[in-house]
């Protein structure tokens, strides 16, 4: 399951370290032994400055919870609730492999836990040591493993998890590209993603409501960013929730392209098919030769795609 982040390679459990065939260390740490420390890997905490200015103060984990509950009170839910409802866009099943990235406090882990049974496998990651320290003391059972690692560069095999899930900090990622593509990188063909953070839904954002929350929070004008999703992606969903101040992400990890028929052929004057409209684009004419193509494709009561093609075909030389 785990890789290092550095050289891509399987790790070895060596005492209380894993290591890596070129003999990088990565200790297992706190007192159940159920985390691995990838925190000093390419120094990345620096890559993620804010974050980690955020996260490792001494009264992150206070100040953290009572944003929490000031954000449950404030949109009038409750956690377990709201993080049911979350964790449904997965549709997990018992036996699942599934990664949390920015685990926090753990709140998503129990929910998880759940719906994937003893037979699962549940990866809990954060940047954070302090709060995965103290989800791994507060949440324990042997089918749950923890990493302090980074979500741009994860510690985690291809293709390994049938789900991964994220949902608060993403906006602050030092690259929200990276972060989604390393989230794709270890789903599988057929797994899915559900991401989501901050952002007010677009209708709302220049009407009082959206004025008002974006003041109290600026992290609220940030807007999904869909335009990092893979040509792959299948049955992609886009919503908002907590007051349409979250947007959430929804997918599932095809391994092509939509399929399409592009060469059925339009019925109407242009004619031709999503192929040849695209890939067999000529130069430019004046408005005379165009014009003139109209007209003879009309009188001959074809379409310009047919006339076109007929005319080209006719000046080739035959063989």
């Amino acid at each position: 399951m785990y890789i290092c982040p550095i050289s891509k390679s399987k790790l070895i459990k060596e005492q209380s370290n894993l290591v890596s065939p070129e003999g990088i260390n990565y200790p297992i740490i706190g007192s159940r032994g159920n985390v691995v420390s990838f925190a000093s890997a390419e120094n990345e905490l620096k890559n993620n400055h804010q974050n980690e200015l955020m996260y490792s103060m001494d009264d992150s984990i206070e100040k953290y919870k009572n944003f929490l509950n000031w954000l449950m009170q404030t949109f009038k839910t409750d956690a377990v609730s709201f993080r049911e409802l979350l964790v449904e866009r997965l549709l997990l099943r018992p036996g699942y492999k599934v990664l949390i990235t920015g685990c926090g406090l753990g709140d998503d882990v129990e929910v998880i836990l759940k719906k994937i049974g003893p037979e699962g496998i549940l990866c809990a990651q954060d940047l954070s040591k302090s709060m995965v320290l103290h989800s791994a003391e507060n949440i324990f059972v042997n089918n749950l493993y923890y990493s302090v690692s980074n979500a741009e560069n994860l510690p985690y095999e291809n293709n390994y998890f049938d789900a991964v899930f994220h949902f608060g900090g993403i906006n602050l990622f030092g690259s929200i590209k990276k972060a989604i593509a390393e989230m794709e990188r270890v789903v599988k063909v057929g797994g899915r993603i559900v991401f989501g953070d901050e952002g007010v839904a677009p209708w709302l954002k220049n009407m009082e409501y959206g004025k008002a929350v974006i003041n109290n929070n600026t992290l609220w004008a940030a807007s999904p960013p869909m335009h990092y999703l893979p040509s792959t992606a299948k049955d992609v969903r886009l919503e908002w929730v907590l007051g349409n101040c979250f947007y959430l992400v929804s997918y599932e990890i095809g391994s092509t392209t939509p399929d399409i028929n592009m060469d059925i052929e339009h019925i109407g004057p242009r004619g031709g098919t999503i192929r040849t409209r695209f890939y067999g684009q000529l130069e430019g004419v004046s408005e005379k030769c165009k014009d003139y193509v109209w007209k003879e494709a009309r009188k001959n009561d074809m379409s310009i795609n047919k006339f076109l093609e007929l005319m080209i075909y006719e000046s080739m030389p035959k063989k």
